[in-house]
């Protein structure tokens, strides 16, 4: 049997050039490592510095009623700030996106053409 790993873990296993970057983080609840820590979290235990989340439709614990804006706030688990990107604002402004070096993505889906994440 063929052992597939998820892209966060292949990152965790790696340092880049760009881990201390200021970083962006488009995610929810439902990202998270083989071992099932979420890859938010993960990410600050292994030492990258990220920022700032943005959250898609259905918000960061991915529990929002469809088609309903949700709103910004902050993440109990890291503390950061997390931007809705399902509402009122369906992107990251200018102003968050000067401040960071780099947004990641970690989106778990359907792979379906019309998934509604994104």
């Amino acid at each position: 049997m063929h052992k597939i790993e998820f892209g966060i873990d292949q990152l965790l296993k790696t340092t880049p050039a760009w881990k201390e970057k200021k970083l962006g983080l488009v995610t929810n609840a439902a990202a998270c490592t083989a071992q099932g820590i979420p890859s938010r979290k993960a990410l600050l235990e292994a030492g990258f510095n990220l920022v700032h989340l943005f959250s898609p439709e259905h918000g960061m614990m991915a529990q929002g009623a469809d088609g309903k804006a949700m709103p910004h706030g902050m993440d109990p688990l890291t503390g950061l700030p997390i931007t809705s990107l399902y509402g009122e604002q369906l992107a990251p402004s200018k102003a968050q996106l000067q401040a960071l070096d780099l947004v990641l993505f970690d989106i778990p889906d359907a792979g379906l053409r019309f998934y509604t994440y994104l």
